[in-house]
């Protein structure tokens, strides 16, 4: 008789603890593209004779933004819900003297605006499920999320400044891709095209794309990609492209204009480098392939007004077109000159 008694007593509480644990409220999981809307779900299992309720549910603004409740539960006709923006969530409050049988059952939904990543939408402090005698019930509060299926960038593309007939790229990193598109615009951003491999761009349905020989006329170009994994496109942030005249000048007064040449130009084993030097200054003298290689570089040196040259000789340099940079400065000034040089 006693060990009947204990196993009654043992099945009765295992019983007890097993409804009690059953006794949940979950917020589901959705999956949708950037800039869409989803609907999450919020689920109750075995809540029976529920005389109130109370619910803080908590999200990251900066990644979802909260739309509405929609879809609530017959028997909760009187919810009450309202938006926190500090921090961001959102209230939900029902009570009524005829009690909810809440068993296996969507209590309402939340729509969300996906604005960015994944972002998990949980409960926050002081969520609790009361009886119709107004007692505390056991419930367990599991979070959920919305997931984000859009293509992860780790890297941005930057915006780039070359001088005319110079080379340069763009890139982005993303680590589940599929596909890649680049696009660019004329307009500052108003319109847009994509690319297709030509003359100036190749690599426009890669990760990274590739300028050659750029024209002045390409100042000012934006450039983007767009990324898919196969059910979402994913864009990334415009980048702008700046093309210097080669003969430009920047920032000069009349105390510090000069000139710079080479010659013979073309040159087959050596040119003369000359400039003028309006001031006493040092001179800091560079050459790069069309690539934007740096192929020569003459450290800083004590320069004095006047005209000034230097011998550049590299019998073994391949044919071909190169940009020679002359930058100037001293404590009142400083100045960037360019001359396009070529080998044959």
């Amino acid at each position: 008789m006693n060990s009947k008694y204990l196993l009654n007593l043992f099945l009765f509480f295992f019983s007890a603890a097993l409804s009690a644990q059953a006794q949940s409220v979950t917020i589901g999981n959705a999956t949708v593209c950037a800039g869409q809307e989803v609907l999450i779900p919020v689920t109750a299992a075995n809540l029976n004779n529920v005389g109130a309720i109370t619910l803080y549910i908590g999200f990251d603004s900066t990644q979802v933004s909260y739309v509405s409740i929609e879809n609530v539960d017959n028997q909760l006709t009187a919810l009450n819900y309202n938006y926190i923006s500090n921090p961001p969530q959102v209230a939900v409050a029902w009570s009524n003297l005829s009690s909810a049988s809440l068993t296996q059952t969507k209590i309402f939904d939340i729509r969300f605006h996906l604005i960015g990543q994944t972002s998990s939408i949980v409960f926050k402090n002081g969520c609790e499920i009361t009886n119709a005698s107004l007692q505390v019930l056991p419930v367990t509060f599991t979070d959920g999320a919305v997931i984000a299926s859009n293509a992860l960038i780790q890297s941005q593309p930057q915006n780039v400044s070359i001088h005319e007939g110079m080379s340069t790229s763009f890139s982005t990193i993303a680590s589940n891709a599929a596909t890649y598109r680049w696009l660019e615009s004329r307009d500052s951003g108003n319109n847009w095209s994509y690319l297709e491999d030509d003359i100036h761009y190749t690599g426009v349905h890669t990760s990274q794309l590739s300028l050659v020989n750029i024209p002045v006329s390409f100042n000012g170009y934006l450039f983007h990609c767009n990324l898919s994994n196969g059910s979402c496109i994913t864009v990334t942030t415009n980048a702008r492209l700046s093309v210097d005249s080669i003969l430009t000048v920047g920032n000069l007064t009349d105390e510090t204009t000069g000139f710079l040449r080479n010659r013979p130009n073309p040159f087959s084993e050596s040119t003369e480098i000359e400039y003028y030097l309006a001031q006493n200054g040092f001179v800091h003298l560079e050459i790069f392939n069309i690539f934007g290689k740096k192929i020569f570089d003459l450290p800083d040196s004590p320069q004095k007004r006047g005209l000034n040259y230097y011998i550049y000789r590299n019998p073994a340099l391949q044919n071909g077109l190169y940009l020679c940079k002359l930058e100037f400065f001293n404590e009142n000034n400083r100045y960037s000159s360019f001359i396009k040089m070529m080998k044959d």
